[in-house]
This record gives structure tokens, sequence and C-alpha cells, in this order.
């Protein structure tokens, strides 16, 4: 959508210039205040077109179509060629500007949606152990993505200076081979410590679980039973608040990605 709503752009702005040209050439005949129009219109569109908030974006776009009716009602009848342009080339703007302010409001919503999705009282039921959520959030990660998910939660929930074995199960996890996978596991059997230290290493060993489930299946398969318990297993291994809003952000990363 993003590249179709910048050709749009683009062919708005194209619209305008044109429709200034044959202006320009025909002031003498032509209301001065569809000159005016029309660099308001070039300055909205061009707000439009820019990487700005969606509301912003939305705004410029009303009032494009909202000026393009205008220069519609302002030329009037086409009662010689220069209005006969004018008019039809204002009717194909705000035909753009329609579209421009739908496909806006797409945007609009979409970012919505996420914000609602992993909000902060989705990070809430998550560091709560809710088992609906995690399976809920590994049906939204493909198993082509799982590996390289897996090694960026572990790294984002291991401080360092880490092990050896977990550095290097971070740094090949996304290229292992199974058999690989298997002998970085059996070295970290019985590793452990604390209950942050054995939260982390039961992390690193679900890690390598990760993986090899994803060994066999289609790379557009999602989910799977290891990413469910590697989802709820990240929030054991939180320290604190600000650790609990990165290892979220890791964990939800891909699905985000998958749906913009």
């Amino acid at each position: 959508m993003g590249r179709r709503t910048g050709i749009v752009n683009v062919v708005a702005i194209g619209l305008v210039l044109t429709s200034a040209a044959v202006f320009s050439m025909n002031m003498s005949g032509v209301a001065p205040s569809v000159g005016v129009a029309l660099a308001m219109l070039l300055a909205a569109v061009l707000v439009a077109s820019r990487e700005s908030t969606p509301r912003a974006s939305l705004a410029a776009s009303a009032v494009v179509v909202t000026l393009s009716l205008g220069t519609v009602i302002v030329v009037g009848p086409p009662a010689d060629r220069a209005t006969r342009i004018l008019r039809d080339l204002a009717w194909a703007q705000a035909g753009l500007g329609v579209w421009m302010t739908y496909s806006t409001l797409v945007a609009l919503s979409f970012t919505r949606r996420l914000e609602v999705t992993y909000d902060d009282a989705s990070r809430a039921r998550w560091r709560e152990g809710d088992v609906t959520f995690g399976l809920d959030l590994a049906r939204s990660i493909v198993v082509r993505a799982q590996p390289s998910w897996a090694a960026l939660v572990v790294e984002t929930a291991w401080p360092e200076p880490r092990p050896e074995v977990v550095d290097e199960l971070v740094k090949t996890m996304s290229t292992a081979s199974q058999t690989e996978v298997v002998a970085l596991k059996e070295k970290m059997q019985g590793k452990g410590g604390t209950s942050a230290a054995d939260a982390r290493w039961e992390l690193a060993r679900l890690a390598c679980d990760v993986v090899s489930e994803t060994n066999g299946r289609e790379g557009d398969d999602v989910g799977g039973a290891s990413a469910g318990r590697f989802i709820l297993q990240a929030a054991k291994a939180v320290r604190d608040d600000e650790d609990a809003n990165r290892i979220f952000s890791a964990l939800v990363l891909p699905a985000v990605a998958r749906r913009a």
C-alpha cells in the first residue's frame, strides 16, 4: 500500500503543476481565485506526501479533496479549452484526493489496531503468564522468522557478559543445523544457579527447541508449542520494568513486522 500511495502522491503533484501551467498561460480568462486554490492544493499535496503522522496526512488529503471540488465550482462550465482542461484536472485531483484520504484512514486504523494488540495491557498479561496471549502471539510469527527471533529475544534478555555457549547460540541460531542446535542444548543442560540465572538458561534451552521445531515445517507456517513456551518463559527472565519493555518489544517485533 505504501508504494501505491507514493505513486498517487506523485501523480497528484503532477496534476497540480500541470493545472498551474495551464492557469499561468490563461490568467486573463480564468478567475484569480483558481490560482490561489492551486497554490494551496500544491501545499496540501506536499504535506500529504511527506512522511508525517497519519492524522496530518489525513487532514492534508481532506484539504486536497475540498480545494479540488472548489476549483471545479470556481472554474464553472467549460466556456473554452483552458477552462475545460482546468475543470478536468480538478476532477482528477479530487478523485486522487479521495483515494489519498481513504488510504490514510486505512493506515490510521491499522496503527490503532497494532497499538491495541500490543499495548500495556498485553504486556501485563504476558508478565502474568497468560497462556492464551503466548499462543496468540506465537500464531503471529512465521516459522522462517522464528530462529532469528529467538536469538534476538535471548540476546535481549541475557545481559553481557554472557556465557560462551549462549553467545555462540545467539550468533549461530539463525543458520545452525539441527545437529548443531542439539549440541548447543546439550552443553546447557544442568546450567543454572540463582532464580534469574535458571530462568535465562531455560529460555536459551527453549530457544533451541524453537529452532528444532521449525525443521521440516513450511516457512509460511506459524506458531508451534515451543514458540508458545518460549514466549511465556521470557517473562520469567525479566528483571525490572525497563527490562520487560525491551524483552516484550523483541518478542512482538516479528508479529508487528508481518502485519506491516
